[in-house]
This record gives C-alpha cells, sequence and structure tokens, in this order.
C-alpha cells in the first residue's frame, strides 16, 4: 500500500487538505474531490477496486462510483 500512500500524500498537498480528513468519512466537496482523483488514478495505474477500497477504508462500491465520477469529468473536460 505505500505506492497508494504516495498518491495520498501527493494529493493532500495538492489540494492542501490534511491526510487524515481525505481519509475521514466526510462528504464534503474539499475532500471527496481529491479522494475520488486519488482512487480513479490508482485503479487506471492496475490497482484492483478490492484493494483500493481497504487502503481508503470504503466499500469497492465507493470506490467505483469515485472512479465514474472522475472519468465523466474527464469526458465533459475533453
Amino acid at each position: 500500500m505505500g505506492k497508494l500512500n504516495l498518491l495520498a500524500e501527493a494529493a493532500a498537498e495538492y489540494y492542501d487538505a490534511p491526510l487524515q480528513q481525505l481519509k475521514s468519512p466526510s462528504r464534503l466537496e474539499t475532500y471527496t474531490r481529491p479522494r475520488h482523483i486519488c482512487q480513479w488514478v490508482a485503479g487506471d495505474a492496475g490497482y484492483k477496486n478490492g484493494a483500493i477500497a481497504k487502503f481508503w477504508n470504503l466499500d469497492r462500491s465507493s470506490i467505483n462510483y469515485g472512479r465514474k465520477v472522475v472519468a465523466a469529468r474527464i469526458a465533459v473536460d475533453l
């Protein structure tokens, strides 16, 4: 899980949000957006939803939803 942690730390630094808040169950967009982006990047890097879910203390369906949200944003921006 070392690479997932590095990814989360980079997101926390970039978005100026504490890592513990990103890993919390908070639903504030300030924390969900970087969390979803990390989940999408991890999935794109080949991690399975189960491994990503274990790192973020979520279930696989939450990871799937977060990845779909980011994919939809990317599709709109293209």
